[in-house]
């Protein structure tokens, strides 16, 4: 049973680029090169995938596509929501950042997590995990020479999230 798939649209017509990724979601891109890379997730409704991995999808034509490639494998119990990804145009390193639930934890609803990658191939995790109440999101960009995580999150309202920038 699938609930998603990824659609490249062009806006200026309407015209459907490429469908691709069925089953999968949350995704986010980047572009290297002239090639398309889009990580997703193994959407947390379905698990035919084996689990929840970060995969990843490329094109150089928006035509053919590599993938689904599993690039990262969490804990099985976890759940993966919303990723980003971004290059460190100083170190020409590329993070991703996701969104994680684990519904075994006696711990806040969600954290943020990153894998690092140095050829979009091996990705090996770095940093320390966020422990936010209520946190969603996972949009990471990097900007003169610093990284900007976007999170939804509030606080004093768990039910209730806005957007903010992390540093």
């Amino acid at each position: 049973r699938t609930y998603s798939r990824m659609k490249i649209v062009r806006f200026s017509d309407n015209v459907t680029l490429a469908t691709f990724g069925e089953g999968y979601g949350c995704q986010d891109a980047i572009v290297e090169g002239s090639v398309l890379y889009v990580f997703a997730t193994g959407c947390w409704m379905d698990y035919s995938h084996g689990g929840n991995p970060i995969v990843k999808f490329s094109s150089s034509d928006l035509t053919n596509w590599t993938g689904p490639t599993t690039i990262y494998t969490p804990e099985p119990q976890a759940q993966l929501y919303n990723i980003g990804v971004t290059k460190n145009t100083s170190t020409n390193t590329f993070i991703v950042s996701y969104e994680l639930h684990n519904p075994y934890w006696y711990l806040p609803w969600f954290v943020t997590r990153f894998v690092q990658s140095t050829d979009l191939n091996s990705w090996t995790p770095v940093g320390t995990p966020s422990y936010f109440y209520g946190l969603g999101g996972a949009d990471i960009h990097y900007v003169n020479n610093k990284y900007y995580l976007w999170v939804h999150q509030d606080l004093t309202n768990p039910t209730r999230y806005q957007t903010s920038p992390t540093f």
